[in-house]
């Protein structure tokens, strides 16, 4: 087997798994752009990265809410009662079969709009 020539990000993927990773990639960027990936191989490590980005924004914001002295009791609750509700719908679809993108779905759905709601804030 030869190495990638192309030497990509100091790659040591034999060139023979490098072509499809890439055409893969490409794809992914491409076909899914215009409309938001629910499923296929790539739709979990998209999730995790949505859910990671999101939690680290509405955490700083957050954060600085407190440290302002500007967080609300409303917004106490509203930071447990979202993770009551997430876990539920989390396990009521690995319940009924639904899967792992299904069971992550509600944390990255009510992190993501966490962090378009705590932006609006002045």
């Amino acid at each position: 087997m030869t190495m990638c020539a192309t030497r990509c990000w100091g790659c040591r993927i034999p060139a023979v798994r490098h072509k499809p990773l890439v055409e893969a990639t490409i794809r992914l960027m491409s076909d899914r752009m215009k409309s938001p990936m629910r499923y296929g191989s790539h739709a979990i490590p998209m999730m995790m990265a949505r859910l990671t980005l999101a939690s680290w924004e509405t955490i700083m914001r957050r954060t600085i809410m407190m440290a302002q002295g500007t967080c609300s009791p409303a917004e106490y609750r509203r930071m447990t009662a979202e993770k009551i509700a997430a876990t539920r719908q989390s396990f009521a679809a690995l319940a009924k079969g639904h899967g792992h993108a299904a069971s992550l779905a509600p944390f990255v759905n009510r992190s993501r709009a966490n962090a378009k709601r705590l932006r609006r804030q002045p």
